[in-house]
């Protein structure tokens, strides 16, 4: 061989070597986003729960994903498991949809897997970002939710928030679904903040025919490089349109922004609330019972609407500030809510959110999570436990318009809250003790006085008095 040829074999032999090191390091960086990589990668975590009739639903959602699976650049994988034989399938849904053997995830895995352990959960997703890289990625958890219960009832066990955000570590996906009932929940979004930019949820019960598969593959193989936002929306806007035509129950589907969820305006409003009990502990409780609740628990109802109705039975300039806070960063966090109402239920006051108002005791599993780790709704546990009180006497006298007498008995603390309602609202505090008196000449005309009466620490008695009641 001539030395002009040894140096081009050289060469080859080079070139060989780099490709061999640089194509297995692409195809495995989830975060490579060069033009190889498809739009899409969408995997479908499916058990049936061994429900009546849901079995039959697997199979013909399964089938809507083989007969309609999007043919651009976006990849559907499957995970379900049949419970009443315990078949366990893995697939890649396309032209010609093959099995794949579970042991292509792990080596050890056999048909004997749980669905409701979170490392079942975690090694299939991670399995699925590094086999099918994508710019967007979709978790859709499909079967029977029972709210904060969980979901995927599977060898008596259910898969929580809690496990689905072991099995989610250090994964961040684009959307996470929740093709099931009541898994709508503050409490279940605040703990999986952290695992997807939007989680879509409904807040009521599904019918149980769940998600319409056919419609959404359809709109996505038209629009293979459409964004999680408008993935979100179309799979709402699909869901109630067939809903509309073919459910008898009543339903709604919400997206939502994790970035956005109203965690602080809502302690900040049930931390207020808890200020006016237990002197509003009639009003609060006929707000909660006249509040939109959803099956199959009586305790998950609508955020939105709650604040609502309590704002209609307790006039507290405070309160209805912070209410009004609460349901702007509601508003501001749902992407896309949609609902429809039918024979069985009302989705009529559904906004997107659900949360729990238990009507005893909170459950022992409820103080696993964020949501109460982190401070809220601790009250809620002592809120059946109040008693009535009798009124306390509060007397008011005012002197023109420029001063105001508020009298209370010894032995109790007052507050006095007056509000300026101009192009913002602000307030200064008073103290009352005894018989107190309130220079109201500086102010203008346009504000408000919130008087509190205290006795060891808890409401007694409240009042509101307009400006232009003086």
């Amino acid at each position: 061989m001539s030395v002009r040829a040894k140096l081009k074999m050289k060469k080859f032999i080079v070139l060989m070597v780099i490709i061999l090191i640089t194509v297995p390091l692409v195809s495995l960086n989830r975060f490579d986003n060069s033009s190889s990589q498809d739009n899409w990668t969408i995997m479908m975590y499916m058990s049936d729960n061994g429900g009546e009739g849901i079995e039959d639903q697997l199979e013909e959602d399964f089938d809507d994903l083989v007969n309609f699976y999007p043919s651009n650049s976006v990849n559907v994988l499957v995970l379900k498991k049949v419970q009443e034989n315990g078949t366990i399938g893995l697939y890649d849904v396309g032209e010609n949809t093959d099995e794949i053997p579970l042991s292509s995830i792990n080596e050890t895995w056999d048909q004997n897997l749980s669905f409701t352990d979170n490392d079942v959960l975690n090694q299939y997703v991670n399995w699925g970002i590094d086999n099918y890289p994508a710019e967007y990625f979709m978790l859709n958890l499909w079967g029977h939710g029972s709210s904060l219960d969980g979901m995927l009832l599977d060898k008596g066990e259910s898969l929580n928030v809690e496990d689905i955000e072991e099995g989610l570590e250090n994964i961040k996906l684009d959307i996470l679904g929740f093709d099931a009932c009541t898994m709508g929940l503050i409490e279940n979004y605040y703990q999986l903040k952290d695992t997807a930019d939007v989680i879509i949820g409904s807040q009521m019960e599904e019918p149980i025919e769940g998600w319409p598969y056919d419609k959404i593959m359809q709109e996505l193989d038209e629009n293979p490089d459409m964004g999680s936002v408008d993935l979100s929306k179309i799979i709402v806007d699909s869901f109630v349109r067939w809903g509309e035509n073919n459910s008898g129950v009543s339903s709604s589907l919400t997206a939502i922004a994790t970035s956005d969820i109203p965690y602080m305006e809502m302690n900040d409003y049930f931390r207020t609330l808890e200020d006016y009990l237990p002197y509003y502990h009639r009003e609060i409780s006929e707000a909660k019972n006249n509040t939109e609740r959803y099956s199959p628990q009586p305790e998950p109802m609508d955020l939105y609407h709650f604040t609502m109705n309590v704002e209609r039975s307790i006039n507290s300039q405070r309160l209805g500030m912070n209410g009004k806070k609460l349901r702007a960063q509601i508003n501001s966090s749902v992407i896309y809510h949609r609902s429809y109402d039918s024979d069985v239920g009302s989705s009529e006051d559904s906004n997107g959110y659900g949360f729990f108002f238990p009507d005893y005791r909170i459950p022992i599993r409820y103080h696993s999570l964020d949501f109460y780790d982190d401070g809220f709704m601790g009250w809620v546990e002592d809120f059946n436990g109040i008693e009535e009180i009798e009124d306390i006497s509060l007397y008011l006298d005012f002197y023109g318009n420029n001063t105001m007498s508020i009298e209370i008995e010894e032995g109790l603390d007052g507050k006095a809250h007056i509000y300026f309602i101009g192009d913002e609202i602000y307030m200064k505090n008073s103290t009352i003790a005894g018989e107190t008196y309130l220079d109201l000449s500086t102010y203008s005309d346009n504000f408000s006085i919130e008087t509190f009466v205290y006795r060891k620490g808890k409401l007694v008695n409240h009042t509101l008095t307009l400006s232009n009641e003086l």
